[in-house]
């Protein structure tokens, strides 16, 4: 898919003063600037020119100052498939938008738009794959002509004032949703589950309370974020996403993590610092590259009674750490690279089950109580 041009014909604003010589003298820069402090759209003649003649499937007329799209000229481009208009002062779109049905990709990020200047038109974009919203201002619900692009795959929102997303429910062809940096108050609507084609998902940065049971339909999903949120929980359910990569909790307000958790076997990257996690009965981390074993861990989780590294790249214990794993019962430390255990591992008084098989190291008189060792 050809991409859009690198260059920008004029990137600062006219409130600024500041003025950018594209040309071979100041004269038409100047003239760019007298544009946009009437409000007026500018000149970008020589674009549509140049995408009607050489019967690009794509027109770019991002970073140019524009306030608004020249009117009419939009409906002679029905058969674009990638549009670019990112980076403008935009906080409308004309309802000639609308002509263009073959629209694939709308790059609308770093405007001014309203949900009141996206038409009613806007919905006659049924072959859009890819819709960037990014840093605009949007503000309460998914503006309704959205609702109804079904075969939108990504849809970006991220930086906006959303509140609500209730409007996604007929989205069922996303595989990729952010909404990052919004408003999004307490929970999320159970229609999320409707979307069982996502893979990527952020609601990061947000004022989220709650996740509905129906997440765990979703089981697509490779990547969720919620960080910077306000959850005290989270639904069973989340153990259905077994294609889950990576989770990230951190900065929330968990008290505990569903043993359900256990059945992501896939997860590679789990982040729940800055939480208030009481209990945490199991945590598996084989097959990373963990190199040393976080303090925290058990600081933040004090009642974690197993824990599986197997397969990673450990070298030592740090003795001074073992007096917070007091509770742990079952340790898998196999496939490591230790060459010793601190004598300290020794006052473990619940350790029950220690796996050490493939280290290189000798098994010392720490063992007597107990029940099951690993040291092949």
């Amino acid at each position: 898919m050809v991409g859009p041009r690198k260059d920008c014909l004029f990137r600062n604003s006219a409130k600024s003063g500041n003025m950018v010589d594209t040309t071979s003298t100041g004269y038409k820069t100047s003239q760019m600037v007298r544009h946009l402090e009437t409000g007026s759209s500018l000149d970008v003649s020589k674009e549509l020119a140049e995408c009607r003649e050489s019967r690009e499937k794509y027109l770019d007329l991002s970073c140019k100052g524009l306030f608004q799209i020249p009117g009419g000229a939009l409906k002679e481009f029905h058969s674009i498939s990638d549009l670019f208009l990112y980076e403008n002062k935009l906080s409308s779109l004309p309802s000639s938008i609308g002509h263009l049905t073959n629209l694939r990709r709308l790059l609308l990020q770093q405007n001014q738009l309203t949900a009141r200047g996206i038409p009613e038109e806007f919905a006659k974009l049924q072959n859009l794959e890819q819709l960037d919203l990014r840093k605009n201002r949007l503000e309460g619900d998914l503006p309704e002509p959205i609702w109804n692009l079904q075969n939108l795959d990504q849809l970006l929102l991220s930086v906006n004032k959303l509140t609500s997303i209730e409007g996604i429910k007929n989205l069922r062809n996303l595989t990729v949703l952010m909404i990052k940096w919004n408003s999004i108050l307490n929970g999320i609507p159970p229609s999320i589950g409707g979307l069982t084609k996502l893979v990527a998902l952020d609601l990061s940065c947000n004022k989220i309370t709650s996740l509905p049971e129906s997440i765990g339909n979703c089981t697509s999903l490779r990547d969720l974020y919620l960080q910077h949120n306000k959850l005290t929980r989270l639904p069973d359910s989340i153990g259905n996403l077994v294609n889950l990569c990576r989770l990230a909790l951190k900065y929330n307000q968990l008290t505990e993590v569903p043993a359900s958790l256990a059945n992501c076997t896939r997860l590679t990257e789990f982040n729940v610092e800055n939480n208030q996690l009481t209990t945490l009965p199991s945590l598996n981390l084989e097959h990373n590259r963990i190199v040393h074993i976080p303090p925290s861990i058990f600081s933040r989780a004090p009642k974690l009674t197993r824990l599986n590294l197997n397969d990673n790249a450990v070298a030592s214990l740090v003795p001074s750490d073992l007096h917070q794993w007091k509770a742990i019962v079952e340790l898998d430390l196999g496939t490591n690279q230790l060459t010793a255990l601190p004598p300290e591992i020794r006052h473990l008084e619940n350790l029950e089950v220690l796996g050490l098989n493939l280290n290189q190291l000798r098994v010392s008189d720490y063992s007597h109580r107990l029940i099951f060792l690993f040291v092949t």
